[in-house]
């Protein structure tokens, strides 16, 4: 993918096939990697050397200068280097940069064209088995040597599909032809986030990938991650509650109800991510106005100032996902990849991991986070019994009742704490006793055999009587009954 004009002067000069498609290469990294990666305050994109001599030779300056003659790439030549005689602190806090490249906005607003080039040969890329320069299985960072064993066990589609969007299709090609070659390009960042070549592909690239063994990926996430992870910074207890009351509904709703949801979305991320706190347009967003109204206290100790808050949250971030979870997993071999907030895993596995994940984040947060498993092409269902009560509509229940809003009894969510335990240790008794009595039904049905005892669930029925109860006497009455006859009506079980 070039640009428009690129293009055009290549099919008016008639450049030879392999320089256009040398050019053609170095421009598509740029405007790829500017889109999937992070650029400088001045939106260059970093790349190393070794990038542009792998396709092009030894040659590349030439074509780097082609480009950058006509107008079709801009370079950045300064570099980081660290000094001979640099203190321990600047050694420690070193970040080396390569020079910075980026497409024109001119260039990029005359249009993105596809092109295609024949490869003679086909050089496959290079495998991925070692990080950070360990082999896997002897790397001193175990979590990432268990993440490339799982990595290695990913195939991608013969027959991908690709989205029509040009941008789209080029980021989806280059990151797919990565994971089939499994150079997935793992690596931990000095923040503790995790890199590889799933994170970076388009999300509706994803659908072409499967497990070895054919099966589809499932794909859990933590619902509103980073503002979750705000809260134990809450220095306030009253400011902590009413926060915590505002993430059980759609804060981003409640941040701007009449812009786009995703557009809130993005601003509530770079609003937290923001480096410099005091930068202008942080000051007239709507992600401002509602922390600074809503927050005063909180905003002063923690948003007002530059005090490292974005990797606070990307620190905490990776240490739940990427370290505590993958080594849950590790421990009792489940298939894992860490996907930033949340992870792709397997059906069976499921469960068990967004249990765990779930007890990770309260153990972080001091409370009870929603874990959900994103649905393709649907919006996102909640996952657990207290995430559907939570998320119920509470006004359309009570006036289903015929009860007024001043009749309805105040919300209490310290009861979330006591489903929240309920329910980990009812899935995990059902986990145990499920497989059984599909066995035990399967050996009454091929015997016809009726007298082959079942395993007992008396236990199991008295946990959900338990939890039920709870509930009923710590939640919104109201709220609870208004459910449980919506479910009786549809005769279904509510776990």
């Amino acid at each position: 993918m070039i640009t428009r004009t690129l293009h055009n002067y290549i099919q008016s000069h008639s450049i030879p096939e392999t320089e256009a498609e040398y050019i053609s290469y170095i421009q598509n990294k740029v405007i790829v990697g500017s889109d999937r990666a992070e650029t400088d305050d001045h939106g260059y994109l970093r790349v190393s050397k070794n990038v542009w001599q792998n396709k092009c030779g030894t040659t590349y300056p030439q074509w780097l200068n082609l480009l950058a003659s006509i107008g079709e790439l801009e370079i950045d030549d300064s570099y980081h280097f660290l000094s001979p005689d640099a203190s321990p602190e600047e050694k420690e806090n070193f970040i080396p940069k390569c020079k910075g490249f980026k497409v024109p906005a001119d260039k990029l607003a005359a249009g993105l064209v596809k092109v295609n080039f024949h490869k003679e040969r086909i050089r496959p890329l290079k495998s991925q088995k070692t990080i950070e320069g360990y082999m896997c299985g002897s790397s001193d960072d175990p979590h990432l040597a268990y993440v490339l064993e799982c990595l290695q066990q990913v195939r991608v589609s013969p027959e991908p599909i690709f989205p029509n969007d040009p941008l789209r299709y080029a980021m989806s090609k280059q990151y797919l032809e990565k994971t089939h070659y499994q150079a997935f390009g793992l690596h931990r960042a000095n923040v503790g986030r995790v890199f590889h070549s799933i994170i970076e592909m388009p999300k509706e690239a994803r659908v072409n990938l499967r497990h070895s063994n054919g099966e589809s990926f499932v794909d859990v996430d933590i619902k509103t991650c980073h503002p979750h992870l705000l809260l134990p910074l809450f220095t306030d207890p009253k400011e902590r509650e009413a926060f915590y009351h505002d993430l059980q509904g759609d804060i981003y709703r409640k941040i701007n109800p009449c812009a786009k949801r995703d557009s809130v979305k993005k601003r509530v991320c770079q609003y937290l991510m923001a480096k410099n706190r005091q930068a202008e347009w942080l000051t007239n967003t709507d992600v401002h106005a509602y922390f600074t109204r809503k927050y005063p206290i909180f905003y002063k100790e923690k948003l007002s100032t530059d005090n490292g808050l974005a990797w606070y949250l990307q620190g905490e971030e990776s240490q739940i996902v990427t370290r505590d979870l993958v080594a849950y997993c590790k421990a009792n071999q489940y298939f894992i990849i860490p996907m930033h907030d949340g992870c792709l895993t397997l059906e069976r596995y499921k469960r068990a991991i967004m249990d765990e994940l779930k007890r990770l984040l309260r153990e972080h947060t001091g409370y009870v986070v929603g874990v959900e498993e994103k649905k393709k092409m649907v919006q996102n269902a909640p996952s657990s019994t207290a995430e559907k009560l939570a998320n119920d509509d509470i006004e359309k229940d009570s006036t289903k009742l015929g009860l007024s809003k001043r009749d309805r009894p105040a919300f209490d969510f310290a009861s979330i704490d006591l489903a929240f335990e309920m329910e980990i240790a009812l899935n995990e008794f059902k986990r145990q006793y499920e497989p059984l009595q599909k066995q035990a039904s399967r050996e009454a049905r091929h015997n016809h055999n009726p007298n082959v005892k079942e395993p007992d669930w008396s236990v199991w029925r008295g946990m959900r009587a338990e939890m039920d109860a709870l509930m009923h006497q710590y939640r919104d009455p109201i709220r609870y009954f208004a459910v449980k006859t919506k479910q009786h009506k549809r005769k279904e079980i509510m776990i």
